[in-house]
């Protein structure tokens, strides 16, 4: 892992790789760090319709895509929880739940939600 990146989205999901998608297209560095499961909560959809490009497309293979994607345009995949963000001036940090700092030039927060039960 480098020292530090162009940018650090936190969140895996949709939002998260689509991040990590139009950074690695400029040619800037991309980590996303997602603590669950890249891909997000879409994979476990039987169906998606409502997504530009697809008329109609397994959650799973949506998602197994935008993984896809990200890495073949060089985004890195960490799988870590994020505990903290600092910011000090001009330079950004990302703190890990095992301790270790990451520094940024760019913070993109794409975490998402959780599904619950009704």
């Amino acid at each position: 892992m480098p020292e530090k990146y162009n940018t650090i989205i936190i969140g895996g999901g949709t939002a998260g790789l689509t991040a990590a998608i139009y950074t690695a297209r400029q040619n800037k560095s991309a980590a996303v760090f997602e603590s669950r499961i890249f891909g997000g909560q879409i994979a476990d959809s039987p169906k998606v319709e409502n997504y530009p490009g697809f008329c109609e497309i397994s959650g799973g293979e949506f998602s197994d895509r935008l993984l896809k994607q990200a890495l073949n345009l060089g985004a890195e995949l960490i799988k870590k929880r994020v505990t903290a963000i600092k910011i000090e001036g001009k330079y950004r940090y990302v703190f890990s739940a095992d301790g270790e700092k990451t520094q940024c030039d760019k913070i993109i927060i794409a975490v998402g939600t959780r599904p619950r039960p009704l």
